[in-house]
């Protein structure tokens, strides 16, 4: 039986890059050296011995082919057509098979468990209480002796931690120690020019009308959505009432009292500047140092924990690996150490030569960090094919589902949808 044949690949390259660095001093990826880092080293190996030493080694006559036969198979092909709504169950009572035949593809999974960590400044705002609590006049020679341990085996996460001995004080460069800043808007006055009057304190009345018809849009809409804007509704009628006034004594003989082109300013009311809320009273309060006017600057070491996987294909009959990854293979062996041999047991020396050149490759792959475990896993994926009597189509059932791969049944219904 020929199918599609896809050769065995590696998944999971990752593009990384290292730097030659054991020191938080050149803030870049630091290295692993075992030496520096032991006892946390065998810590984590013996909080994790017993799955570390655990293994799944079954016997030559617990992974044979399975073999099915045609009652097995009209069972599979039941539940495949009661999955289509478009496939007819009479075809089945009259299905006859031949060339039977059982045989199993083999997955070999590798996956490294690594561990790096980069180093940067930064700063957070001075606290005294804070630093006196945590200890910091203990000094650290190398990142490494931090200790940070994973929560879980084989589970990416990142975590973030304070190099002891690394702070310092110093003024806050945004604020120059002052613990605060000048208004940029209102240059420290506290008042800005109102935006309406230009700080004249007048609107243009007598040319145009443009503040009253802004108010009146602005009112008109509220009461339209359902609601009544009362600052609004007490702007309109103080503007109303000066025009008013005006309009009286334009009139009047007396007109020279009122000036004939001018109003007060309905924000400002005739000042010309209004209170500046970006601030208080010109001073903004200085964020990065919190009003304090001092800062205080670290080493924060980023520790990654990250899980590579790459696996390797035994497909001698060549199977599509789109059917192989789409069940649910048998995990017939697993093993996980932190120095992690290749497979030498006789039922899976297959992958004795393949598992060696893996586990090099990420050893290679790897060496700018630190490996905590490593396990290595080998799934069975069981497979039966056939043909119908007259040979003309053939399927296929795998993984311990038993799905069905069977792409031209012959109780298909053609739907045409004009």
């Amino acid at each position: 039986m020929n199918f599609d044949y896809e050769a065995p690949y590696l998944k999971g390259e990752t593009d990384l890059y290292s730097i030659n660095s054991k020191s938080y001093k050149h803030l870049g990826l630091i290295c692993y050296s075992k030496d520096l880092d032991k006892e946390l080293y065998d810590e984590i190996e013996a909080e994790n011995r017993l799955r570390i030493n655990s293994k799944i080694d079954l016997n030559e006559d617990e992974i044979m082919n399975e073999d099915l036969d045609e009652e097995d198979i009209h069972e599979a092909l039941d539940i495949f057509v009661k999955q289509h709504c478009f496939y007819r169950k009479k075809p089945l009572k009259i299905l006859n098979f031949s060339d039977l035949q059982s045989f199993n593809c083999y997955r070999y999974v590798l996956q490294t468990f690594t561990e790096s960590r980069k180093a940067s400044y930064t700063c957070q705002p001075y606290n005294p209480y804070y630093m006196e609590a945590n200890g910091y006049n203990f000094g650290c020679d190398n990142p490494w002796n931090v200790r940070v341990k994973p929560k879980k085996l084989f589970s990416d996460e990142i975590v973030k931690v304070e190099i002891p001995g690394t702070s310092y004080i110093e003024n806050c460069d945004t604020c120059q120690g002052h613990g605060s800043r000048t208004c940029e808007k209102c240059r420290g006055n506290g008042k800005k020019t109102c935006n309406i009057c230009k700080g004249s304190g007048y609107s243009d009345f007598g040319m145009d009308c443009s503040s009253y018809d802004n108010l009146k849009n602005t009112y008109n809409d509220s009461y339209n959505n359902g609601y009544e804007n009362y600052r609004t509704q007490y702007q309109i009628q103080s503007l109303r009432n000066q025009y008013y006034n005006y309009r009286n004594v334009y009139n009047s003989s007396n007109f020279n009292n009122y000036p004939m082109d001018h109003i007060y300013c309905i924000q400002c009311n005739g000042k010309g500047s209004v209170t500046c809320n970006d601030c208080d009273n010109g001073e903004i309060n200085c964020q990065p140092c919190n009003s304090t006017g001092k800062v205080r600057w670290y080493v924060e070491m980023e520790v990654i924990f990250e899980t590579f996987e790459d696996e390797l294909i035994d497909n001698k009959a060549q199977i599509s690996e789109d059917i192989i990854f789409d069940c649910c293979p048998k995990q017939i062996y697993f093993e996980q150490s932190v120095n992690l041999k290749p497979i030498k047991d006789n039922v899976f020396f297959r992958f004795n030569r393949q598992s060696k050149n893996l586990i090099n490759t990420h050893l290679s792959k790897f060496s700018f960090c630190k490996i905590i475990a490593q396990r290595q896993s080998v799934y069975l994926i069981p497979i039966t094919g056939g043909y119908l009597r007259n040979k003309s189509e053939s399927f296929l059932i795998y993984g311990t589902e038993r799905k069905v791969y069977f792409p031209n049944y012959p109780g298909r219904i053609k739907c045409n949808i004009l």
